[in-house]
C-alpha cells in the first residue's frame, strides 16, 4: 500500500484509544451487538498507530493516517488516505466512556457515513440487550 500512495509513514500516539472496534447497534434506546448469519455486511475496525484497517468478508481496506488530533477528552479525528488516493477524514466521538460506545463519522468522496462501535475489550463487562 505504501508504494501505492507515496504518502510517509507516521506514527501517532493514540492515547489509550483501543485498537478493535465492532459495529454496535442500538434499538429503541438499548445496545446490542448482532451476529448476522449473512456476513457479507459484517465488518470490524483495526486502529494502528498509523493505519486504520477495515476488515471484512472481501478481506482488509487499509486507509493510512496523515493527521491525528484529540480536541478535546471524547473526541479524536483522523485524516487519512486509501489505496485509491482517496482522501478521508474520519472522526470518533465517544458518547459513553464508561462503556467504550463511540460513535464514528467518515467524510469521503461519496459521502457522511455514521457507525456506533464499541471497543469488544471494553464492552465484555457491560451489560447489552
Amino acid at each position: 500500500m505504501l508504494n501505492q500512495v507515496n504518502y510517509p509513514v507516521t506514527s501517532f500516539y493514540m492515547r489509550n484509544l483501543a485498537n478493535n472496534w465492532i459495529p454496535l447497534y442500538s434499538y429503541q434506546g438499548e445496545f446490542y451487538l448482532y451476529s448476522p448469519s449473512n456476513w457479507e455486511d459484517y465488518s470490524t475496525l483495526i486502529l494502528t498507530d498509523s493505519t486504520i484497517v477495515y476488515s471484512s468478508k472481501d478481506g482488509c481496506l487499509v486507509d493510512l493516517i496523515t493527521d491525528f488530533g484529540q480536541p478535546n477528552y471524547t473526541s479524536y479525528n483522523f485524516k487519512t488516505v486509501n489505496n485509491l488516493h482517496d482522501l478521508v477524514n474520519v472522526e470518533l466521538f465517544i458518547i459513553d466512556p464508561e462503556r467504550g460506545i463511540t460513535i464514528w463519522k467518515t467524510t469521503h468522496s461519496e459521502g457522511v457515513d455514521y457507525q456506533l462501535m464499541v471497543s469488544p475489550f471494553i464492552i465484555r463487562n457491560s451489560q447489552l440487550l
